[in-house]
């Protein structure tokens, strides 16, 4: 697995275990490479934004590495936080086989697994997955810490409460401090990596409202778009003091 945020490796990996599977996590595309080299793994779950070599340059390096020694093709699903048309058609372009949005549901991760190393399964599993589980996350927007314990294990529930609480103390500063300065660029960036970690926590609201923001920050070009962005940005502090008094 490829992802830099320390929330989601933690959630990603314990539900990876969950589901029956060991995995080893890169924390850039990089890193990736070098441990595609070193093993051979069944399958790739990649993060598509990541320092040094973003999921998409990792994926193009990767295909041109099998190729060139003549190794079988592992299948490489992107892991985005996004679900537009244009950003899944990059990943089909540079090669990936499929797209999961993030914040990922269990049930969701386990059909794709299924599909990819055991198509004779992929059925049954989506016949068996367990969906009340992806609609009470999807209706709660505070810490449900029954649905993240099915998702991770009871064990790993503080250890990613921990995570994620420390990012958000990290990165919410960040967020007003680029907020204040007018930085729509790191606007954007910021909420993009607060947003999946917050989804998949449970903290759907909060979630909800940076992503607002990230595409209000996008389309911020000129003053026609400042209602809309403003609008976002106070979506998303009322939202943080919700997150406040859970942590």
């Amino acid at each position: 697995m490829l992802e830099d945020n320390s929330t989601n490796q933690i959630v990603i990996r314990q539900m990876l275990l969950q589901l029956g599977y060991q995995s080893d996590v890169a924390a850039d595309g990089v890193q990736g490479l070098q441990f595609a080299q070193q093993n051979r793994y069944d399958l790739i779950l990649s993060d598509l934004h990541m320092p040094l070599l973003d999921g998409y340059e990792f994926c193009r390096a990767w295909r041109d590495i099998e190729n060139l020694l003549n190794l079988p093709p592992i299948p490489v699903l992107a892991l985005t936080a996004n679900v537009m048309q244009e950003e899944q058609q990059r990943c089909y372009d540079a090669g990936m086989n499929g797209c999961l949005t993030k914040p990922l549901p269990i049930a969701k991760l386990e059909q794709s697994l299924a599909q990819w190393l055991h198509p004779e399964r992929s059925v049954s599993c989506l016949e068996s997955a367990t969906t009340a589980i992806e609609h009470k996350a999807i209706a709660d927007v505070r810490f449900d810490r029954d649905t993240l314990a099915k998702t991770v294990g009871i064990d790993a529930v503080d250890e990613v409460l921990a995570d994620f609480t420390q990012s958000y103390r990290q990165h919410m500063p960040e967020l007003v401090s680029a907020v204040s300065s007018g930085n729509m660029a790191q606007i954007s960036a910021i909420a993009h990596k607060l947003k999946s970690s917050s989804g998949f926590v449970g903290l759907t609201e909060f979630a909800q409202s940076l992503k607002a923001l990230e595409l209000a920050a996008r389309r911020q070009t000129g003053d026609a778009c400042e209602n809309d962005y403003q609008e976002c940005w106070q979506h998303c502090l009322s939202a943080a003091r919700l997150v406040e008094q859970l942590l």
